[in-house]
This record gives structure tokens, C-alpha cells and sequence, in this order.
């Protein structure tokens, strides 16, 4: 029985959890997904695995996806920052 990247798979779908609960732990989730993604990616390049059970697309995948949550959530928390201050600014005039 051939060994599969299973650590490929789980960035991938740490990835996809990030969407789904982007507001409570995406940065801690993306962190993880991106660390497994790249362990996944760099197993699949170095042919750990064989070739049909590497999962590398699915490693590229996930790196692209926990970016793009961790990205997304950076964005989220200054937008919050931002009005927060411009709220407390109202409040004082």
C-alpha cells in the first residue's frame, strides 16, 4: 500500500475551514494551514510520496487559500481598528 501526503490534505482543508469560520481563529487556523501546506508541498517535491498520491496540487492549493485568509483577516482587523477609532472620534465632538 503507497503512502499519501495526508499532510497536503490537511493544509488544504485548513484552508477551506478558514472560510468558514474566518472570524473567530483565521489567523491561527491560516498559520497552521500555511506550516502543513508547505510541510505537504516540499514531501511532494522531494518524492517522498509517489506521484499519484503526492497531493501537491492540493499543497499549492492550500498555501494559496490560508494566504488569502490570513490577508483577508489583517484587512478585517484594521477596518475594525479604523471605525472603532473614527466611532470614539464621533462620540467626543
Amino acid at each position: 500500500m503507497e503512502k499519501k501526503n495526508t499532510i497536503a490534505m490537511i493544509g488544504f482543508i485548513i484552508g477551506c475551514a478558514n472560510y468558514i469560520c474566518c472570524c473567530c481563529f483565521g489567523a491561527v487556523f491560516g498559520i497552521a494551514g500555511i506550516i502543513c501546506s508547505i510541510i505537504g508541498y516540499n514531501n511532494a517535491k522531494d518524492g517522498v510520496y509517489s506521484e499519484k498520491y503526492s497531493y501537491r496540487t492540493f499543497a499549492v492549493a492550500g498555501i494559496v487559500m490560508n494566504a488569502i485568509a490570513i490577508v483577508g483577516n489583517i484587512i478585517i482587523a484594521i477596518l475594525q481598528l479604523f471605525t472603532g477609532m473614527i466611532g470614539a472620534l464621533a462620540e467626543a465632538l
